[in-house]
């Protein structure tokens, strides 16, 4: 009988703490109080002799130009300290500023933190670096049978059979680049159409419940752990210049331990993945970043009303800034494709419509928010805000919403799901709170997205 080693069934010994050795760097705005931007710096660099942790120049200057435009970067707070080091160099500061390539432009440029109101790069404004994934030869991919993002998400899975990032084959999840929750924003401006290759039309199954945000050309498959860190945002699947090679790129300002395995790890694309969606993905995850910093903090340009802008003065936002007007970005059959190219959206608790006449006031950055799960706690101010934003519609854009219920512009199935006001909503919305109030035994009431719960 063949002996068996003893320490083939000992016990394994336990992991260590993952570690991640992560400093700061801040971008900060040349005329507005405290910074714009803040990442972690990871990767080691040897400086002068010392070891020092960097982050990439070609990173950070792609996060400005989301945000404010396009621009460079300088170590002291006016235009003479201009940073001289290559793009795939590494910044090793504390601290830097970002000034706007534009001499002509205001120095008090505003920044764009709400998603929902970035105006999209065109494909020839994005970086070269991001589409170098999208060679002529790649093979592509059929487009699913399933009618359902589901059943898409299980064919994907079974597709790809692996992490992209992990290599992992259990605990999948199907990660759309631009989230589910921007799918109107995504068909509103047809970002299928900055996709490679010649066919203009999004790659979605057939059916009433498909959507364009469906795209599998947008869609990674990843393990669990790995998509929810990734919908933190901590990283963002990135080129790695001077390599051809796209790494897990862990850029938020935290110890992540994840980080310590799998930052800048090779992720294992699959071909039918368009580098303009993982530039997409970035912007989010960079406006996202800068969302989410101290309201006080953040240099944030109030937006006004047309009627306050004298007409002879030039648009100087950005192009990844300016929101479309009257549709007027669309033209031949394209523009009927999507009833919602017509519409346009403005903060997380708005959505506007061509001819509206309002701007985003600055306070409603931090209040009125929906919670996670779409549900309303009752007694707060909701009510109040749902009136306000009713009393601001326009009769043409109430005719929209008669038109649709009538079934003569009928809005596509999904546009609902980010419809938080309408003609009638804060009177919905004083009846549910009355009934909660009046049953103490119910707890919450509606549709999910749609709730009104006490507790």
């Amino acid at each position: 009988m063949a002996e068996l080693k003893a320490d083939s069934y000992d016990p394994r010994p336990p992991l260590e703490p993952r570690s991640d050795r992560v400093n700061q760097i801040a971008i900060y705005h040349p005329v507005r109080s405290g910074p714009l931007l803040a990442f972690g710096r990871r990767q080691k660099v040897i400086e002068n002799g010392q070891e020092r942790l960097g982050i990439r120049h070609w990173f950070v200057l792609d996060a400005c130009l989301v945000v404010a435009g396009k621009g460079f970067l300088s170590s002291t707070p006016d235009s003479t300290g201009r940073v001289d080091i290559a793009e795939t160099g590494f910044l090793t500061g504390r601290e830097y500023w970002y000034f706007l390539s534009d001499a002509a432009a205001d120095p008090d440029y505003p920044i764009c933190n709400n998603f929902l109101e970035w105006k999209p790069l065109t494909r020839e404004e994005v970086p070269r670096r991001w589409l170098a994934i999208d060679e002529p030869d790649r093979p592509t991919t059929d487009s699913p049978l399933e009618s359902s993002f589901s059943d898409i998400s299980i064919w994907l899975e079974a597709t790809d059979k692996y992490c992209a990032i992990s290599g992992l084959n259990e605990e999948l999840r199907a990660c759309h680049l631009v989230p589910q929750a921007c799918a109107e924003w995504y068909a509103c401006n047809m970002i299928y159409k900055n996709f490679a290759g010649d066919d203009a039309c999004p790659n979605f199954a057939p059916g009433s419940s498909s959507r364009p945000v469906d795209d599998i050309r947008q869609i990674l498959t990843l393990e669990s752990g790995l998509r929810d860190s990734m919908d933190q945002p901590s990283f963002v699947i990135a080129p790695s210049p001077p390599s051809d090679e796209y790494v897990c790129f862990f850029f938020a300002n935290r110890s992540i331990g994840l980080a310590e395995d799998y930052h800048m790890r090779t992720a294992k694309i699959p071909s039918r993945i368009q580098g303009y969606a993982l530039f997409a993905r970035f912007a989010w995850a960079i406006i996202k970043v800068t969302f989410i910093l101290p309201p006080l903090q953040t240099p944030v340009k109030k937006r006004k009303r047309e009627s306050d802008i004298p007409a002879d003065r030039p648009d100087q936002s950005p192009s990844s800034q300016r929101r479309k007007t009257g549709g007027g970005d669309q033209s031949g059959s394209d523009a009927g494709l999507y009833a919602e190219t017509t519409f346009h959206i403005g903060s997380d608790s708005n959505l506007s419509l061509d001819g509206a006449d309002f701007y985003t006031d600055d306070s409603l950055s931090d209040i009125h928010d929906v919670p996670d799960d779409g549900r309303l706690e009752p007694g707060s101010a909701s009510v109040d805000y749902l009136k306000e934003q009713e009393q601001r519609l326009t009769a043409d854009q109430i005719q929209r919403f008669h038109d649709a219920e009538e079934g003569i512009k009928p809005f596509s199935p999904f546009m609902y799901n980010a419809l938080e006001y309408y003609p009638g909503c804060s009177r919905i919305e004083e009846l549910k709170q009355s009934y909660v109030a009046t049953h103490p035994a119910v707890s919450e009431i509606g549709h999910p997205a749609t709730t009104t719960r006490t507790r």
